[in-house]
């Protein structure tokens, strides 16, 4: 007889996740993972992933697959929604450097609840700025002041994209209280879809 630990499950469901080559939908959620080399290998094999949802995977002490998946954005030329919830994203800067690949991509939500550090703030601006398809970019870092995130949420409130909604926050728990008139300007569809975390059966169904 042998015995199969629930870690070389998951590790084998994840590397072969890799052969679904019609795969347009994956949400990765609270799965104990160590490193991210996966993420590369389902970019390489499902060529036409359009959207992810990445949440809380491996330690909550660090982000362990962070240079991984950078990597794995190359690959991803279809990707047009993202969402990652996970701690210590911050600095993010390979990150957005590597979503300017993304050319498709439409909708961004980043939430990292804690962090030792800002995010990279000039490098979300150059993100924005290179992107033309997108129109929804929702990013919260714990660290990153509140006056740089204010700043570069007016200059997008203001802009010649008037399609683009730009919303760049400390905090997220406010963010579902009914007197904030900022969410209120937000578009149903990304709020739905983006901010809040639910399966896409719910939304097929209301």
């Amino acid at each position: 007889s042998t015995s199969c630990s629930p870690a070389k499950v998951h590790w084998e469901c994840l590397e072969n996740m890799k052969k679904l080559k019609r795969l347009t939908h994956l949400t990765l959620d609270g799965i104990p993972i160590t490193n991210g080399l996966f993420l590369i290998e389902i970019a390489l094999g499902c060529q036409e992933l359009k959207f992810l949802r990445l949440k809380h995977l491996g330690p909550s002490g660090k982000c362990c697959y962070l240079a991984h998946f950078s990597q794995a954005l190359a690959h991803c030329r279809n990707l047009v929604n993202l969402r990652i919830e996970q701690n210590y994203l911050a600095s993010g800067t390979a990150l957005f450097k590597s979503l300017q690949g993304c050319e498709k991509l439409e909708r961004v939500f980043i939430h990292s609840e804690r962090d030792s550090q800002s995010f990279d703030i000039p490098a979300i601006d150059s993100f924005i700025e290179k992107q033309a398809n997108l129109v929804f970019v929702f990013i919260v870092g714990s660290q990153t002041p509140k006056n740089k995130c204010a700043k570069l949420t007016r200059k997008y409130k203001n802009s010649f994209r008037p399609a683009l909604v730009v919303c760049i926050r400390s905090a997220l728990w406010d963010v579902f209280d009914d007197k904030n008139t900022e969410i209120r300007t937000i578009p149903v569809c990304h709020y739905n879809e983006m901010i809040t975390f639910r399966s896409w059966t719910y939304d097929a169904f209301t």
